[in-house]
Order: C-alpha cells, then structure tokens, then sequence
C-alpha cells in the first residue's frame, strides 16, 4: 500500500542544497507541499513514510548530520536542530525515521578515526540510513548489563569492493538489539557489545558494522515491532550469530564505548528536544486556530477565560522548553565541559513539559482531537500520541533524572571557582547575536567539573532582573517574584540533599524529586539569562511577557502553584495568534525581531 504525500508541483528543484540557508528554504516549500491526510493515512496503515524520506534525501537533508570538515553542513548544532523541529512540526514520525540518521552517527563523531568518519559521511550523503543499536530485550536502557558480545577472531574476508588489504583480525558478534530505529531499513548500524565480561565499565566497545558487508547467514533483523505511536517508523531489531566484523570497524579504544555513549547521548539527548519543540509547535497552532474558529455561547472558545488560561499556559510551556534548548544547543559549542548535566537536564525537562501541554490541550479540543479533517494540521490525537516516544529515546525520564542526581555534589553542594573564559562562554551561551566557536566534540566532559553556569549566576541574575524590571507593574513584578522562587528553591535543594544517603543501594525517591525540581531551576535559569542578555525581539518580550509565562511554568514543575496576572494571559493569547498568522510557528524569537538579531542566524 502506498501514499502519495508531496504535492508533486511544489517547486523543490532537482539538486542537494549547497547551504543551511538555501536548504532551509527549500524545506520550508517541501514541507508545506505535504498532504496531511496521506500523513494520517500512512501512519493509520503503519507504514514507513518512505515518498517523504525520499524527498528530504533528494533536498539533502541528511547532510545536516555530517560535520562541514566530512562534506555536510553541519557546522552549528542547532542548525541540524532547526531542520529536525521543522520535520517534527509535520510529522514526528518523519522526524524520528529521518534524524535517526543523526543519532547513530554520533558515536563516530566523537571518537571515530578518520577513515570511519570519511566512509559514514560518504554513506550518509547518499542517503543510507545508520541506526544505533543499545538496548536489548532483557536489559532495557541498563546499558551495563548487556549481554551481545563481541569475541576476538580471525578470518581471511574480502575487500576488493574497497581496494583495501583483506582484514585477518576482528571480532563475532552474538546476541539481539532490539527496539532499534531504522535496524532493518538502515544500511548501517553503531552497535555496543560486550569485550570483556563482568560488567564493566571498560568491558564494552561499539563497533560500525555495515549490514552490506556481512555474511547473510550471520545476521538477521527483527521484525517491525507495532507500537502506539509514530506507528509508521521502523522499530525493529537485529540479531547476530558470529557476525564477523573486523577490527578496523571499532570506534574508538576497545573498552571505551559506554563512555563514548554517554558522550554521545550528551548530543543527541539535546536533540530530542527539538523533537518535542516541534511537536508543541504543531499543538499550538492546531488549537490555537480551533479555539479561534470555535463558537460557543456567541464567543469564540479562546474568549472563553478557562479555555484561554489553558491555551496560554501551554505557550509558556513551550517558551521555557524553547529558551532551555536554545542554550543546551548553544552549550555544545561554547561549554561542552557542562553538557552532560545540562543535556539530562533538558532531556528529561523538555519533553515531559511538552508532553504535559500536549495532554491540556487535547482536553480543551475534546473529542474535537481525534477527528481528521477539521483543518489542513491533522489530528491533535496523533501529535500527542506520537511525542509520547520522546521522552524514551536515548535515556528515559529515569535514565536522566539518575544523572542529575550523581551530580549532586558538583551541582549543589560545591561552590568550585569558575575561570573568567568560563563566564565569557557562558555569556555565548545565553546571548544568540554572538558567534558560537567551532564544535569541539574532544571537550565533552561525562562530569561538569567546575559546576553549571546557569546554577552558579542564578543569584546574581535574578538580582539583575530586579535592577531592570519594574515592581509596581503586575506582570513584571509576578516575573520577578517567580524568579526568586527559583533562588530559594536552589537553596533548599542544597540543603536537602545533602542528607541523602551519598551511596544509596537504590536511589530514593526524594532524590529524584529533587532531581526534577533542580532541572525546572535549570530551565528557570536558561529563560532568564535568555531575558537579560538579549534586545528585545518583538511584542513577547514587552513587560517580560514571554519571561512570565516561562517562569510560571517553571515554578509549575517544582509544585508551586501561582496565577498568571490576567492582562498577561489576554496579551499571551493576542501574540500567539498574532504569531501564528505570519509565521510557521510560535517562539520566542519571533518574526519581527530587530535588524541586529536578524543578521545573526536565531537558533532555534
């Protein structure tokens, strides 16, 4: 069964994009080219959005998972970023079939040596896809506990499609990934096996294996597994019986690759934020424009003050998921030392915020939310069901939360001295109009040694928010009171979980609390320096507008309840329409930015 989704006019030319730039605006024309009904269709039919797959490789889309140095265009984060949320606005399923890409090439990214990141890129340019086997059946996301290995071996292979001398030594690989995006579709796959027994965090390495390359008898791959969401995408498995794959197919050191994981997951762990932004993109719009449209008692549902509060408080929502990935992306370049608590962070912040608006907003359109054919957006059901998968990918909500609680003592407890250059980072973290360095993947870090930069100036942010914000005004002075919650809250963090028990036999759940509260302060923290360190850009940013409704969000996911003040709530409601009717999109960088915020690229 096949469905046509691409208007077969739109003008997309015939060649790859040369630039971010021009592919960015030929996307924008693919993209609003896409017939949501054959969207809706293929995942009603579960099948893989293969015509729409094929467009985005014609238009070069996956050179935007390969570095500039290898032939793509992938030279700041947050452009690959950008080109995901823009997918995942139409369809998450595409977002996740297509950016899986992405994800299991990062692994050679970091630690791969030149010839393994020549050879992906070359794949990768043409269009194959390359997966990433972690998990298994049995062990889930404990990664510690797998048990596909890789034995030492010898054997004579040919390699005369390449011209290389034949390799003699290398590894069998046996055993089962499964839950695996892409592990039948995809040409390759970056696998973690075991090298060593006994459970080490030295007994496991990742190899690249090119599927083309083994004996057909070695491996087989695993039927698609039918799931509740992004139904259309290939989650599926491979499992090995003494695959031989040679030596030169290691990444990085033998015994190094749980930690070149964990460095890799720091990266895509940010990138599944976009995800999730571009979901709550398509959410907003979609029920915006219903409770616009829809009449009840002779006003529109949006003039309704319940119905406006809680479309309004979802724009919040995602103005805080939005300024906390903007700095996470941001941070790659500028503090990646920091990414390993700020990605965690933002992994497990990001989506369950975004799941959380997902699920109000679908209370507010009703039965409304399952019906196609009401717009041109598709159904509301179908975005949030398919999000749902976000917060698994590369770590679930447990998985992060578990890291955040083993940097208590860096997080909260020490007050390490920072470097003046580490301030002068931060600040390009936080400002959009200046230049990010170059991406510097060898300063991934698996600890934030010298603490986090947006916990170390919370303080003395906040004490900058009360210089330029005025008390007397009832919106402003709600943000600044939300801010200072933020202060106190940090505070008592520290003290709390000082008591814990430092090496626990099960993490308690105090400790996950805390967890989750201290990544609300993060993303707390992110809004304001967003706030602080930038001009600003359009109606959003008039009386700290956008910063409430961030801040409130915040201080939501910490349990403390407040109101937004209902001049915000109207203003809110006005510029998210307002938005919506002459950009794709509702942000916080919006369309009407000044002229020196527009001759930077905003990254979003």
């Amino acid at each position: 069964m096949t469905f046509g989704a691409v208007d077969s006019g739109a003008d997309l030319g015939s060649d790859p994009a040369r630039s971010i730039d021009e592919l960015e605006r030929r996307l924008e024309v693919l993209l609003e080219s896409v017939d949501m009904q054959s969207v809706e269709d293929l995942d009603d039919a579960d099948e893989f959005p293969t015509e729409l797959v094929a467009a985005l490789d014609r238009l070069g889309v996956q050179r935007c998972y390969v570095p500039t140095q290898f032939g793509g265009l992938l030279d700041d984060y947050s452009s690959a970023g950008r080109i995901v949320r823009a997918l995942s606005r139409v369809d998450v399923t595409l977002a996740v079939a297509h950016g899986k890409t992405f994800l299991g090439a990062v692994s050679a990214w970091v630690a791969g040596d030149e010839r393994q990141r020549e050879r992906l890129a070359q794949l990768i340019c043409e269009g194959k896809q390359i997966s990433w086997g972690l998990t298994e059946r049995a062990r889930g996301s404990d990664l510690l506990s797998g048990e596909v290995r890789a034995d030492t071996a010898e054997m004579q292979v040919d390699s005369s499609r390449t011209g290389d001398e034949p390799d003699t030594a290398g590894f069998r690989l046996y055993g089962e990934k499964w839950l695996i995006n892409n592990a039948t579709r995809g040409h390759a796959v970056c696998v973690l096996a075991r090298t060593r027994d006994g459970g080490t965090a030295r007994g496991y390495s990742l190899f690249l294996v090119e599927k083309s390359e083994l004996d057909t008898a070695s491996f087989d791959t695993l039927p698609k597994e039918p799931t509740h969401g992004i139904r259309g995408a290939d989650i599926s498995g491979i499992s090995f019986d003494g695959a031989f794959v040679p030596a030169r197919t290691l990444v990085g050191p033998e015994g190094h690759g749980l930690e070149i994981v964990l460095k890799a997951l720091q990266l895509t762990r940010t990138m599944c934020c976009y995800l999730s932004l571009g979901a709550s993109d398509h959410a907003l719009a979609m029920t915006a424009r219903f409770a616009r449209a829809r009449v009840l008692y002779g006003r529109s549902l949006g003039d309704l003050p319940a119905a406006r509060t809680v479309l309004v408080e979802s724009f919040g929502g995602h103005l805080l998921a939005e300024a906390l990935t903007v700095v996470a992306s941001r941070s790659l370049h500028a503090l990646p030392g920091e990414q390993s608590a700020l990605a965690a962070a933002s992994k497990y912040l990001v989506p369950s915020t975004v799941e959380k608006s997902l699920l109000d907003l679908r209370r507010l359109m009703g039965a409304r939310s399952l019906v196609p054919g009401l717009g041109s957006d598709g159904t509301l059901y179908k975005v949030e069901r398919d999000h749902r998968i976000v917060s698994l990918f590369d770590g679930n909500t447990v998985v992060n939360l578990n890291t955040i609680v083993s940097q208590f003592s860096v997080l909260l407890w020490k007050n390490t001295a920072r470097s003046t250059q580490d301030e002068i980072d931060f600040r390009i973290c936080t400002t959009i109009a200046e230049p990010l360095p170059a991406l510097d993947l060898a300063r991934l870090s698996l600890v934030p040694r010298r603490g986090l930069g947006l916990l170390a100036n919370l303080e003395s942010s906040v004490t900058a928010l009360g210089c330029l914000l005025d008390r007397e005004h009832d919106g402003q002075a709600y943000a600044l009171r939300c801010a200072e919650v933020l202060v106190r809250t940090v505070e008592r963090l520290s003290r709390q979980t000082r008591l814990l028990d430092r090496d626990p036999v099960e993490v308690p759940t105090a400790a996950f609390v805390a967890a989750e509260h201290l990544s609300a302060c993060i993303a707390g923290a992110a809004a304001i320096q967003i706030y602080l360190n930038n001009p600003p850009i359009g109606p959003l940013w008039s009386d700290a507008l956008w910063l409430q409704l961030a801040l409130h969000t915040a201080l939501d996911r910490i349990g403390v309840r407040s109101s937004v003040p209902i001049d915000s709530i109207d203003a809110g409601y006005s510029v998210l329409l307002d938005q919506l009717d002459h950009r794709s999109h509702p942000t916080i960088f919006d369309a009407t930015a000044s002229a020196s915020v527009k001759q930077e690229r905003v990254n979003t």
